[in-house]
């Protein structure tokens, strides 16, 4: 029976870029196919999901990255270790958390307060309560300046500068400028904004008051939003 040959499934992310799943067998980890065999033995204590074609282990105490036929790619010498993502791993050694390529060397980063996962190419950095952008070639792409910088999606970020809001794109360029209250998330060169208590749009850079509008959401789909007006 299954149940005796493997005694919990701990994970099936299954997918074209990770075709394995890890499993636990008499309390060791290994990594099982689609086929239900075993492609890396279960014989680690701590180990994790694959990212980019390398997963973190752990040996003696250490985390390194093994590649989906088991082999070493990155030796066990991390006290503690995260995820590729852009081809770039935050590890920690000896207390200091610093940036990885996959050759397991160590990237100098510009000086931040905090490390933050990169992301399609992009990390945030933080200096002195302030968030800017760096590339994965360890670039300021946006130096620190923004008091906030959103999440990015489809490439375009909200961004709070001196307590007023605009948006960014992943080359740091202005979109929306910080000139206004609230803005939504901008898609498709349209965005909602509110200048002081009047809702608009923002379109190819053009504030469009929307006169009588309480609120307005994002654009999601074929061009067209939702707005609020006399309930």
């Amino acid at each position: 029976m299954r149940k005796a040959f493997f005694a919990l499934l701990l994970a099936i992310q299954f997918g074209t870029a990770q075709e394995l799943a890890l499993v636990r067998k008499d309390g060791k980890l290994g990594y099982i196919s689609k086929e239900g065999t075993f492609a890396i033995a279960p014989k680690f204590e701590a180990a994790k999901n694959f990212s980019e074609g390398l997963a973190a282990v752990e040996e003696n105490g250490k985390w390194g990255f093994i590649d989906r036929k088991g082999n070493w790619i990155i030796p066990a010498i991390f006290d503690d270790i995260k995820h590729f993502n852009s081809g770039i791993c935050i590890v920690s050694k000896d207390k200091n958390w610093v940036y990885i390529n996959m050759k397991g060397e160590v990237l100098k980063a510009p000086d931040s307060d905090k490390l933050y996962h990169f992301e399609d190419g992009i990390a945030f950095i933080k200096k002195d309560k302030k968030v800017g952008i760096i590339n994965t070639k360890m670039e300021i792409v946006v130096p620190p300046k923004y008091d906030i910088i959103r999440s990015f999606k489809n490439g375009f970020a909200r961004v709070k500068e001196n307590e007023k809001w605009g948006i960014i794109n992943t080359a740091g360029a202005i979109i929306i400028p910080t000139e206004y209250d609230d803005v939504g998330r901008y898609n498709n060169n349209t965005g909602w904004v509110k200048k002081g208590d009047t809702f608009g749009l923002v379109n190819d850079g053009k504030f469009i008051p929307v006169e009588g509008a309480e609120k307005i959401w994002d654009f999601e789909t074929e061009d067209l939003s939702t707005e609020k007006e006399d309930n």
